[in-house]
Order: C-alpha cells, then structure tokens, then sequence
C-alpha cells in the first residue's frame, strides 16, 4: 500500500470513528472490496451498520445485502428487508427492485 493510500485511508478511518456516515459507508466499502486492506465482512457491515443508521441510504442498501445474503452476519430476511425497505424510500431502485424479487 502507497504511502499516499495509507494516508488516505488512516483519515477515513479517524473520520468513521468520529461519526461520519458517508466516511463510514466508505470505510465498509473498504472492508468490502478489500482496497487497502483485507477483505473483512464483518467489518464491512460493522461500517455499513452505523452509517445507515444515520440514514445513509446505500449503507442501508449494502446492509441489507449482507443481511440478505449472510456475509458478515447471520442470514435474516426480515432485517435485509427492513434495510431495504428504508434505501428505497431514499430513492435507491436497486433496494425497491430486490424487495419486489423477495415479495414475488
């Protein structure tokens, strides 16, 4: 990892930890893709978890894929829905097209 990525990536981590959601979406989508660190859903959804509980509407929506596919937490349908349920009502198609496959 550059000296420049590791930068990078010490200031979104110092900015998750005071709170950010956008800095901890990001900071899932790190532990998610495995960019500059190792792949860890856990962490990913640890990440994903606290920004969407402040609202941000695709933490919500890759929570509800974790919950909906049982990467970095216990496979539940009612949670994955919920969180979907809350990212389509912020306008994310994605989240409404996934709760019609899951009703149909």
């Amino acid at each position: 990892v550059s000296q420049s990525r590791y930068n990078q990536l010490e200031w979104l981590q110092r900015t998750a930890f005071n709170g950010h959601p956008e800095a901890q979406f990001q900071l899932g989508c790190v532990f998610m893709n495995g960019k500059g660190q190792d792949l860890d859903m856990e962490k990913a959804a640890h990440w994903f978890e606290l920004a969407a509980r402040q609202g941000h509407p695709l933490a919500q929506f890759n929570l509800g894929l974790c919950y909906l596919r049982g990467e970095g937490v216990r496979n539940d349908m009612k949670r994955a829905e919920e969180w979907f349920r809350k990212s389509s009502r912020q306008g994310v198609l994605e989240a409404s097209k996934i709760l019609l496959e899951i009703r149909a």
